[in-house]
């Protein structure tokens, strides 16, 4: 099983990868939590867009606690 260190860098590192080249910074862990049965990890990322200043956006990724695999992405809003 990954911890939650594993889980937020490979979540952030999904994130960067998906989004290569769209103008994203600031790319930084929120909130993370293991869900209640114990299967996913779900990792907040809060983000800015450069071409939209002063907006903080946020997504949440589901990993598999087991591999790490990127299992969803999904628009959280705060």
């Amino acid at each position: 099983m990954i911890d939650v260190i594993e889980a937020v860098a490979l979540a952030r590192e999904n994130f960067l990868k998906l989004h290569s080249g769209e103008g994203v910074s600031e790319v930084r862990m929120a909130e993370a939590e293991l869900d209640r049965d114990g299967k996913n990890w779900l990792v907040t990322l809060s983000y800015s867009n450069d071409e939209v200043s002063g907006i903080a956006k946020n997504k949440v990724l589901a990993l598999d606690a087991e591999t790490g695999q990127v299992l969803s992405i999904k628009v959280r809003t705060l």
